[in-house]
């Protein structure tokens, strides 16, 4: 079977077609009721968290404390710190987002710098990656898979001038750059009105997270802190993004003014993520309370210890700074066949997306050889294309 293969690192199709297909171990083969999470705190790393009642669970995917020890070439910027240069900034890994294939993107940034550093985590390798500085300081964000974007709320000023913006970064496959950012300001509030005109509309967003269902519903928190609002709402996703489209926006669920960080019983101060059988997951990073959210009401049980979990170890409570999704939405693409040349095993007929395309077709994430030594001395992370 031909494949088209890009190599990250030299940004080209130049990778062995010998490679080995790895098998990766994303959580819904792991369990269905898994989502991901990176630790609050300065000891930082990813684990797979088991929400289910009947055996709940964490487990490690990566230490990224470790691995500063370990790999020679462990990118520190991927980390974030404090004013003092040193110390490593509890909130920071942030806006953790799963691609629905073998990468896990997240921001990293210091105490007082104002743009962000996009990282993510290669199941393929092991290891971490960093990709490039963003344009703004992310806190909380989710994935589109159709558009394979990151996507994340613009902080604003609290004040009556503040308003709701989305940032869709859309990336490319095979680097993880940002290959194009649109802002998006148009939205309909069908929370009242189904035929609501399209119009900015005034938000003070904080601070929050989002979490994207297979149907590109977009579900957010802004979690009420600095003047900011305390809401449970979603967008929907649908529309042509960077056209000009406006997006209906429904708000779900507000808490009162001065409820600030308060449990409530309703997921506007949470972490969100979906697991991979459907369920909207909430995590309060203060308290460390998991709980099912209802999408209709918003309300998520985390006043009710019968319906929530907390974890410990060793007696310690764990608390998570962000939380990832763990959908596969089985997003198709569309590639044609094209002629290309691989480093290692010259040229070759390969898949490759493309609009016009008419052959489906699905990205595979593989651990691969490359130039100049085409043996396992020099091995990289790749995307290879497939019929599907």
């Amino acid at each position: 079977m031909h494949t088209w293969m890009v190599s990250v690192a030299s940004l080209a199709m130049a990778v062995a077609m010998a490679s080995a297909q790895i098998t990766l171990p994303t959580p819904d083969v792991i369990n269905p009721e898994v989502v991901y999470a990176i630790e609050y705190g300065p000891v930082k790393s990813i684990f797979a968290v088991n929400t289910s009642r009947l055996t709940p669970s964490i487990e490690l995917v990566y230490n990224m404390s470790d691995g500063v020890l370990t790999e020679p070439d462990f990118p520190l910027a991927c980390f974030g710190y404090n004013n003092d240069g040193i110390s490593l900034n509890p909130i920071s890994p942030n806006g953790l987002a799963f691609d629905g294939q073998a990468r896990l993107y997240f921001d990293a940034f210091d105490e007082m710098q104002g743009r962000s550093r996009l990282c993510y985590y290669s199941f393929a390798l092991n290891k971490i990656l960093f990709v490039q500085v963003l344009e703004d300081s992310v806190i909380g964000a989710s994935f589109s898979q159709r558009l394979y974007a990151y996507v994340y709320l613009q902080e604003g000023l609290a004040g009556p001038e503040s308003r709701l913006v989305l940032q869709v970064a859309n990336l490319n496959r095979a680097t993880g750059q940002v290959d194009k950012l649109s802002s998006e300001r148009l939205f309909r509030n069908i929370t009242e009105d189904s035929n609501a005109p399209a119009g900015e509309l005034r938000f003070t967003f904080r601070g929050g997270d989002l979490a994207f269902d297979c149907n590109e519903i977009l579900w957010a928190s802004s979690v009420g802190d600095n003047g900011g609002f305390k809401y449970f709402f979603n967008v929907d996703f649908k529309q042509n993004v960077g056209q000009g489209a406006a997006f209906d926006y429904r708000l779900v669920h507000s808490d009162g003014i001065n409820s600030g960080g308060a449990l409530t019983g309703f997921a506007t101060h949470d972490q969100l993520a979906f697991d991979g059988i459907g369920q909207l997951i909430s995590q309060n990073s203060q308290y460390g309370i998991f709980s099912v959210v209802n999408t209709t009401t918003g309300a998520n049980g985390e006043l009710d210890e019968a319906s929530s979990m907390v974890f410990y170890t060793n007696g310690k409570l764990r608390r998570f700074t962000d939380i990832a999704s763990s959908l596969d939405c089985k997003v198709d693409l569309s590639c044609e066949m094209v002629e290309g040349e691989t480093s290692c095993s010259g040229v070759a007929n390969m898949l490759a997306p493309t609009p016009e395309g008419s052959i489906d077709c699905a990205p595979l994430v593989e651990s691969c050889l490359v130039a100049p030594a085409c043996d396992a001395s020099l091995i990289e992370e790749c995307v290879i294309y497939v019929p599907f």
